[in-house]
């Protein structure tokens, strides 16, 4: 692999990979730059339109039926991909799994309430939702938050 580092005058670095997108290495680099935060905007889908969000103004993802669906304050639109996927992707912009069908953006997560079964429920910030914690996500959750991600 060949590095090549240039100065600039941009307000934010550029990245540019150049050889076979379909490769080992580059698939690689890809998910290392996305760890890193590289992920600034999130194509989804509604009425056959494709918008773009920030990460942070996502509140959760939520699969049914197959479908993964992102829940915002302006709407609900279908995103593409896997759950894991987007959960590994945007671990280090905020989110984390709670549960095997959601994964949340711990900024907008208000506070926790246990239940008496054991799991857990997040309120979240815009005061009406509530998602349920699973007891199997809860120590990551936890660490998550307590770490600050």
């Amino acid at each position: 692999m060949k590095i090549i580092i240039e100065p600039g005058d941009m307000e934010e670095p550029e990245v540019i990979i150049r050889g076979r997108s379909g490769s080992e290495e580059v698939r690689q680099l890809l998910e290392l730059l996305g760890g890193a935060g590289g992920i600034s905007q999130i194509p989804l889908y509604a009425e056959e339109k494709e918008y773009f969000f920030r990460p942070e103004e996502i509140s959760y993802f939520l699969t049914e039926g197959g479908k993964v669906s992102a829940y915002l304050e302006s709407g609900v639109y279908e995103a593409k991909g896997r759950l894991y996927e987007l959960a590994r992707q945007l671990h280090h912009r905020g989110f984390i799994q709670i549960s095997k069908s959601t994964v949340i953006n711990a900024a907008m997560v208000a506070f926790v309430e246990v239940e008496f079964s054991g799991n857990y429920t997040a309120f979240l910030k815009d005061g009406k939702t509530k998602l349920l914690i699973s007891r199997n996500y809860m120590k990551d959750f936890r660490k998550y938050i307590m770490e600050g991600r």
